[in-house]
């Protein structure tokens, strides 16, 4: 129970809109967390006072008016009484009836300055009533609405919990541990070979070594299949070295990475048609979304909630979670054990990678610009078996964007401060999740645009995951055990 802040009159709290007796609103509010005050709140707050301002002059107003009318009887009565003395004079009959005619008006105006008094009174008290939630009402204002003092007051001590917390870690050395794959699905590998080139800072072909690595075929249906290579698990330093890289890049550290199945290939045109025609998760796709046509060309023009909800109704189709590999399990895999600028060693050359090869980035020769995505897999792969990781088309990954490698984790999980399975299974529970989220995201590999520093492995882009344009693709991954 609770009483109206005007008349007092008591009402159940969360039954009532408007007190019952003068009309007053007591609607609660809802508090986001604490010091918050919604905007309907303020606004409400701020008639409910105007309208007090304007019933506070309006009653000052009034007992002015009564106090003029008090003023003007005792005129009168004044009046009455100087006339009662010249009618002293009169014969006595005459004097009565002078006397009993004043006397009824002067109880008449006796009976009205009463009733002029108590209505003073009234509103005198309405009056104070007013002035006192006036003054409740500023106070509580003053109190609860939030200011960037107020929000730096509450969070300061919360962040230097957090820094002491972060600190004991660091200094205690704790490892976070390693997630283990989902249960194998006993999905069969198959053996396949490739060779994989190294080249010297002048572009030149320096090393060429036959590889063997296990892919895993999904059939998709319609003849088209999607090849997934078997990366095994390592230990890798993230980010790139001083002297390369912007600050986006550092520090540098040691991330290890569980095995797992990364694309072959980015996503084809061919296949992005397969799956856009699947049944919808939660997210309308377009079957044909890309500039540059050709079923074996990359798909792109694909923003990152496409790219999310594609590998949501990929895993609905096969049972196999698919999903988009995270920033660490991407560089891992394209780096495929090297620690130069590119897997092919200090260089590129537009003989080796899609992008603007009219720039340079070492000592090697001005090369092609082709100036629009290539079909995949036509230039050599790194010693895990994967193609066109440097050009071609820009790659999402599935982390939120970080600003440095700061405090990232030792582990090649998505770096994400929610302690949630969302990222490892694209179920529908967790696909609305990610698809409501509306961070910054990661983008990975460079493109056939680009110049040649940002395609290097350890190169980051971030753009809002609604954007997208002719030169933004993926590829899929799954933690698949085997």
């Amino acid at each position: 129970m609770a009483n109206c802040p005007i008349c007092q009159t008591e009402y159940t709290e969360n039954q009532v809109s408007f007190c019952t007796t003068c009309g007053w609103d007591v609607t609660p509010y809802p508090v986001t967390f604490p010091g918050h005050i919604p905007d309907e709140f303020i606004a409400k707050e701020k008639a409910k006072l105007n309208w007090a301002k304007q019933a506070w002059l309006k009653l000052k107003t009034q007992q002015k008016q009564l106090k003029e009318k008090q003023l003007a009887s005792q005129q009168q009565l004044t009046e009455l009484l100087a006339k009662f003395d010249q009618f002293s004079q009169v014969p006595s009959q005459q004097l009565t009836e002078s006397i009993s005619i004043l006397t009824q008006q002067l109880a008449i105006i006796q009976q009205q300055l009463t009733t002029a008094t108590a209505e003073r009174q009234q509103l005198q008290t309405q009056v104070n009533q007013l002035n006192q939630s006036q003054i409740k009402y500023q106070e509580k204002l003053a109190q609860e609405i939030v200011t960037p003092q107020t929000l730096l007051n509450f969070f300061t001590p919360i962040n230097e919990q957090l820094t002491t917390i972060q600190t004991q870690l660091e200094t205690a050395k704790i490892e976070e541990p390693i997630p283990e794959p989902p249960p194998s699905l006993k999905i069969k590998l198959r053996e396949f070979s490739f060779v994989a080139v190294t080249v010297n800072r002048q572009g030149q072909i320096i090393n060429s070594q036959a590889q063997k690595a296990q892919d895993f075929l999904e059939d998709l249906g319609n003849n088209i299949i999607l090849e997934m290579v078997s990366i095994p698990g390592g230990t890798f330093l993230m980010g790139s070295p001083q002297g390369e890289g912007g600050n986006d890049e550092k520090p540098q550290h040691q991330v290890t990475v569980s095995a797992f199945l990364m694309g072959k290939y980015p996503i084809t045109q061919a296949q992005w048609k397969r799956v856009a025609n699947l049944p919808k998760v939660h997210r309308d796709l377009t079957p044909d979304p890309s500039y540059f046509k050709g079923d074996l060309r990359p798909v792109e023009n694909v923003n990152w909630y496409d790219a999310v909800e594609f590998c949501a109704r990929l895993y609905q189709y096969t049972g196999t979670p698919y999903r988009l590999p995270s920033e660490a399990e991407w560089e891992y895999a394209c780096r495929a054990g090297t620690t130069s600028p590119f897997y092919f060693g200090e260089t590129i050359t537009s003989q080796l990678a899609n992008y603007d090869g009219s720039k340079i980035y070492a000592s090697e020769p001005q090369g092609q610009y082709r100036q629009q995505t290539n079909p995949v897999g036509e230039f050599s792969p790194n010693a895990f078996g994967l193609y066109d990781l440097h050009g071609n088309v820009w790659e999402w990954c599935a982390d939120p964007w970080h600003d440095t490698y700061a405090r990232a984790p030792g582990v090649g999980r998505v770096w994400d401060n929610q302690n949630d399975n969302r990222y490892q299974v694209y179920n529908v529970e967790n696909l609305v999740k990610l698809l409501l989220d509306g961070r910054t995201r990661c983008l990975r590999g460079g493109s056939w645009f680009k110049n040649p520093d940002s395609c290097r492995s350890a190169n980051r882009l971030r753009y809002s995951p609604g954007y997208s344009n002719y030169s933004y693709g993926f590829r899929v991954a799954s933690c698949v055990g085997y």
